[in-house]
């Protein structure tokens, strides 16, 4: 099978025509110095990046060039003179090594973005999986010192967690000692106060009572008649000796 046909059209992805500019104008400037060497023309190249970057490539310069543009009725340059061919292959050589170093600069540029993503990426999926990796296979020092600060962390929030659930258990112990204590006390006062309702002495029957003289006939008196109070003797006076009557014999 032969060389198929590569179609040619505008690419759409916002990264590609910087890098195939780079490519490409490179490519254009070689051929042109290869013309330029072989045939000994003179040819001037102007090239406007998508970046608003400006190329130009001339020999034997870009401003003889443009002066024999201007001037059509100029004489041709002496290809003899070995001075200006010199000078002329000097500035040649300086583009061509300017074009390519601007090149590599810019693939440098596209893959240091590259790298950057590649990095971003490789960070996130780190992160989510990161105790399933072998520490063995790991030889950057940066990814290192991420891990021990993961670490760290990861640490730092046990140990807080641990914290809360000490303090929680410390809470529903002083919770659960409050609530034995008074039901404790409640059994307690329910006990006395059961031992002091027994102790206590039963009110006694009320009977009925009648004032009144015993003999009256109509005064109820349901013990029998009251007995009659007989009067009391007079007080004895008190005894005196020199009262006491003598016996004359």
């Amino acid at each position: 099978m032969g060389r198929q046909r590569i179609e040619v059209h505008k690419l759409e992805k916002a990264s590609n025509p910087q890098v195939t500019f780079s490519k490409r104008r490179f490519g254009v400037f070689k051929k042109a110095s290869e013309l330029c060497t072989l045939s000994g023309a003179e040819i001037a190249l102007i090239v406007d990046s998508p970046a608003k970057k400006t190329y130009s490539f001339g020999y034997p310069s870009m401003e003889a060039v443009i002066d024999r543009y201007e001037n059509m009725n100029a004489p041709l340059a002496n290809n003899g003179n070995t001075e200006q061919l010199m000078e002329a292959a000097r500035r040649r050589q300086t583009h061509y090594l300017m074009a390519e170093l601007d090149a590599i600069n810019e693939d440098l540029h596209k893959e240091t973005l590259k790298r950057k993503v590649l990095n971003k990426k490789e960070k996130a999926g780190q992160t989510q999986n990161w105790y399933e990796r072998s520490v063995d296979c790991i030889n950057d020092k940066e990814q290192l010192n991420f891990f021990k600060n993961v670490l760290r962390e990861l640490g730092d929030m046990v140990a807080q967690h641990s914290e809360m659930l000490r303090q929680k258990q410390v809470g529903l112990m002083q919770q659960n000692a409050a609530m034995v204590q008074q039901a404790e006390l409640m059994q307690q006062n329910t006990t006395i106060g059961a031992i002091r309702d027994l102790m206590q002495p039963r009110a006694a029957a009320a009977r009925p009572f009648y004032r009144g003289n015993s003999s009256s006939s109509n005064v109820m008196n349901p013990y029998g008649p009251m007995p009659s109070s007989s009067p009391l003797p007079p007080p004895a006076e008190p005894w005196n000796p020199n009262l006491e009557s003598r016996q004359f014999f």
